[in-house]
């Protein structure tokens, strides 16, 4: 487990922003409305969560984008604190976040698609 303990800050941001970005790089292939995609990449991993809830509880369907906003905030910053702080367990939290943020690129992409 000692595989990413002692790596620099810089390494550490990079890793990260891999994990956080790299499973939304289908939205530099779609065809129509890829600078909307673009700009809302910031936000999907909390719009997400929103819609996910929404659903289950049967709600009105309206993803409000400062609460996605908001829990981007919270779900990118946790892993990067995560990261940052416990040196022990990088590796089981860069491969634990790794798949959430390929389920929500996954969950976005079905969006996409509706």
């Amino acid at each position: 487990m000692s595989l990413l303990k002692n790596i620099p800050r810089p390494a550490i941001i990079g890793l990260w922003l891999f994990i956080c970005i790299a499973p939304f790089g289908w939205i530099l292939f779609i065809p129509e409305n890829r600078w909307v995609w673009i700009k809302m990449l910031p936000i999907l991993p909390g719009m997400v969560v929103s819609a996910l809830a929404q659903y289950i509880s049967q709600g009105s369907g309206f993803v409000s984008v400062p609460v996605s906003a908001v829990l981007s905030i919270v779900i990118s910053g946790g892993a990067l604190m995560l990261l940052w702080r416990v040196s022990h367990w990088r590796l089981t939290v860069a491969l634990l976040a790794l798949p959430a943020y390929c389920f929500f690129s996954w969950v976005a992409y079905r969006l996409y698609l509706l």
